[in-house]
């Protein structure tokens, strides 16, 4: 009975794979980290040089911009990986649907060809017996080439999916300052000619600042603390039961951060704190599935972001590791009786050294994040090819004109 017209055949249909799926989901999510990790670090190493004046802040905003544009693009790679983990998921249920239609029309005696024509293997006896088993065959035709559509419209609409989320991201690159190419063009304090000026116009006249405060908890700590917690509703979320525990793990993280305005957009939504160890962390008003205040956690590696939540059923108390204890001070060494004691030589007091010349960006080649590999083509399904008919030779294991099942 009618077959699937200008369908890839049976055979064809039912030898794809999802390997291309799930290894350039694989490939998306590891880039994301990449990318993330990498505009992390780089942002930081600023933020912790000890630079100082009108240079640092153009660097240190320059670099915030540069992480915040990267952290999309990570965003639109792991959005990819996500529809094509659920499309090979759906594309093996569609597959085993088709499959198990031409199983149903084995079973029942017929014949079952490529093009996905089904036809009574010659069991019936009288016209009425052939009346009834054409009409069959015309109904088991009819639902293995529903399957078929299915399958070929579900692989279609992944690979549109994918496409979507990706956006255009040949044409993506980073913003860039013109350097100064005309005499009116202004350097530092206006004068163009080569030389060397202080950033703060300042001398060190006071003691030196005393010692930076204890760094605050590793990623590897913060990590540790929240993988104890109970997973919420998706893998990425973890409970506290109260907003006292959701307080304490706030206070606890966000130690020695850097404020980020940027990065939730408004100010108004929450505050983010940029992390020395690369890490970050931010405090949402409210979260969209909760409508209370939820915390975000962006940790250097693969499933490095983390969701926190309040749900006083089943939340948990972070486990928060007691701070460090500061050394004892080393004790003066001994001195003989009446020996006095040293006297301190005065130094005479020195300029601080200058830091390096203010100057404008230089500028340089838009960067572009390399593209992922495309998924390996086939025939007839997402990665290219094109789609032809389905063809009336029959499939390999028949016997005859039957197509039987292997084992």
């Amino acid at each position: 009975m009618a077959g699937l017209g200008a369908l890839p055949g049976l055979s064809e249909l039912l030898s794809w794979g999802t390997d291309h799926l799930t290894e350039s989901a694989d490939y998306w999510e590891s880039f994301a980290d990449r990318l993330e990790s990498g505009f992390a670090e780089a942002h930081n190493l600023i933020r912790t040089s000890g630079w100082e004046g009108q240079a640092y802040d153009k660097s240190e905003s320059r670099a915030a911009a540069d992480e915040y544009k990267a952290s999309g693009v990570a965003h639109r790679y792991r959005t990819a990986a996500k529809i094509a983990r659920e499309g090979a998921s759906n594309e093996s249920a569609a597959q085993s649907a088709l499959r198990y239609a031409v199983e149903d029309a084995w079973d029942a005696g017929f014949n079952v060809y490529d093009d996905g024509t089904v036809q009574d293997a010659g069991s019936a006896a009288t016209a009425a017996e052939q009346a009834a088993r054409h009409a069959q065959a015309e109904v088991l035709a009819g639902n293995i080439r529903q399957r078929a559509l299915q399958l070929l419209n579900l692989d279609q609409q992944i690979g549109s999916s994918i496409t979507t989320a990706l956006g255009d991201l040949t044409g993506f690159s980073f913003d860039e300052a013109p350097v100064p190419t005309s005499p009116d063009d202004t350097i530092g304090d206006g004068n163009n000619k080569r030389h060397v000026s202080l950033v703060d116009h300042a001398w060190k006249t006071g003691p030196d600042q005393p010692p930076a405060p204890p760094p605050g908890p590793s990623a590897a700590d913060i990590r540790q603390v929240l993988d104890k917690l109970p997973v919420g509703n998706s893998p990425e979320v973890r409970e506290v039961r109260s907003q006292q525990d959701l307080d304490n793990l706030w206070n606890w993280m966000k130690q020695n951060g850097v404020d980020n305005p940027n990065r939730y957009g408004d100010p108004g939504k929450g505050e983010w704190k940029d992390l020395p160890n690369g890490a970050g962390v931010g405090r949402r008003q409210a979260a969209g599935s909760t409508n209370q205040p939820a915390l975000d956690v962006r940790l250097p590696g693969k499933d490095g972001y983390v969701k926190v939540h309040i749900n006083p059923e089943r939340g948990g108390v972070p486990e928060i590791p007691p701070p460090a204890r500061a050394a004892p001070a080393e004790p003066p060494p001994a001195r003989a009786p009446g020996e006095p004691p040293p006297a301190g030589r005065p130094q005479p007091a020195l300029p601080a050294a200058a830091p390096p010349a203010e100057r404008a960006p230089v500028e340089r080649a838009p960067v572009e994040p390399p593209a992922p590999p495309p998924p390996a083509p086939r025939t007839g399904g997402f990665g290219g090819g094109s789609i032809g008919g389905g063809g009336g030779g029959p499939l390999p294991g028949q016997h005859g004109s039957i197509w039987e099942p292997t084992e």
